[in-house]
């Protein structure tokens, strides 16, 4: 879960009056951004200028949809297209309560995979029923009125979880997108390296020089986490676990990898299968000292790769033997091929979204050149496009690495 205070309605307060009850309302604009796979992205009021702030932040609100708790322009810019705006019961997605606060307001009760989050910017005090209605643990968004706070007294409030910090770069081949990303972590004494290409024959010498490259660039302090399971070590980062692997070791974890990013739209020959694992105990092996603060995810690209040939995409694609007919067979099996990579795609995204860990993804841009001559090239081509396009759209930040020079672009 990731939330994101735009602003807090405390912005406008002058510096002699900070503290005030406030009784007239909020005294500045609100605006938070919650990103969570059960409620998705959420936008808790808006107010004029909230958008602003966050395109100055960098933080992108593409897909949010917004719940006001008032319709003063401290709550909702009169300039938001109404198509975004959730502000009646009956529009609010499954989860989210709005109950009285009132006034003519709503306090909101969102159901988050980390609990429920309470939204009040309300100066109070609130209606008996409200009170009552509330959940016995809360985690707030933004500080509450001083006549809500005394309210709330038999309530158990929590602050947020520290909100993870998501970095996309991409780039081409040979780009130095993977140092690039190296980089941004240097001098952190301890992060996971999550390595998810494939690994080198002993007949393949070109590819066992480009992962040998790769680990002699990373620090010693560092964990390398060798696996396709890339959702289970995202879900991992930042929260508190176990430790179970020291510094510098490599973990395998149902898969052996440690490439580069080459995100190879087919497998190519000396470069063997990687096959999605799937361990309950990934998460504890990724820790290093009881916590996961930085994770290098290289590469999307490879990650992909391995999904679709464990969903079986690469036969489907390749073998128009037995699928290129229109048989009831064939049909079916490209079916739960796809299915089955969807469904892969979406626990990467969700996991993405929900990381609570310092991440930086590297990635590949396939879509800038040649057309792919076969039919998995083009299909690798798309997919690849389109998860890095849902990557993007809720990453912190976004870097297009050209040439070995980085620049952001979101």
């Amino acid at each position: 879960m990731a939330i994101v205070v735009l602003a807090d309605g405390r912005a406008a307060v002058p510096a002699d009056r900070d503290g005030e009850d406030g009784a007239g309302g909020p005294r500045g604009p609100v605006g938070v951004l919650v990103d969570d796979p059960r409620c998705g992205r959420l936008l808790l009021d808006c107010g004029a200028g909230v958008a602003t702030r966050a395109a100055f932040a960098g933080v992108s609100l593409a897909g949010a949809r917004v719940l006001p708790t008032g319709h003063g322009p401290d709550r909702l810019d009169p300039s938001l297209p109404a198509e975004v705006v959730l502000d009646h019961p009956e529009t609010a997605p499954p989860g989210v309560r709005m109950l009285p606060a009132g006034g003519g307001e709503v306090v909101l009760l969102v159901e988050t995979s980390r609990g429920v989050l309470l939204h009040c910017p309300a100066s109070g005090p609130l209606p008996a029923g409200t009170v009552a209605a509330l959940p016995s643990r809360v985690i707030l968004t933004i500080p509450l009125a001083p006549m809500v706070r005394d309210q709330l007294a038999g309530v158990t409030v929590l602050a947020p979880p520290a909100a993870g910090r998501r970095v996309l770069v991409t780039g081409g081949a040979r780009s130095g997108k993977s140092e690039l990303a190296e980089r941004m972590l240097a001098g952190r004494e301890r992060a996971v390296y999550l390595a998810t290409g494939g690994a080198p024959s002993p007949d393949d010498t070109e590819w066992s020089a480009r992962v040998a490259q790769h680990r002699r660039r990373r620090p010693a302090g560092w964990s390398t986490v060798e696996t396709a399971d890339a959702a289970a070590v995202l879900m991992s980062a930042g929260r508190p676990t176990p430790a179970a692997s020291s510094a510098g070791q490599e973990v395998s974890a149902g898969t052996s990898s440690g490439g580069p990013g080459s995100g190879s739209p087919a497998r190519p020959p000396g470069v063997p299968s990687v096959t999605l694992g799937r361990t309950g105990a990934l998460p504890d092996e990724a820790a290093a000292a009881g916590e996961v603060p930085a994770v290098l995810f290289d590469c999307v690209g490879t990650w992909l790769t391995a999904a679709m040939d464990a969903a079986g995409i690469w036969v489907l694609d390749e073998d128009t033997d037995v699928y290129g007919d229109a048989t009831a067979t064939g049909a079916r099996a490209r079916r739960t091929a796809d299915a089955a990579l969807a469904r892969a795609v979406d626990a990467l995204v969700e996991a993405w979204t929900a990381t609570e860990g310092h991440v930086v993804a590297v990635t590949n841009e396939v879509g800038s050149g040649v057309v792919p001559p076969t039919a998995a090239g083009r299909r690798f081509r798309d997919e690849l496009g389109r998860l890095n396009a849902r990557l993007a759209a809720v990453a912190d930040e976004v870097w297009l690495c050209t040439a070995g020079i980085g620049q952001r672009i979101r």
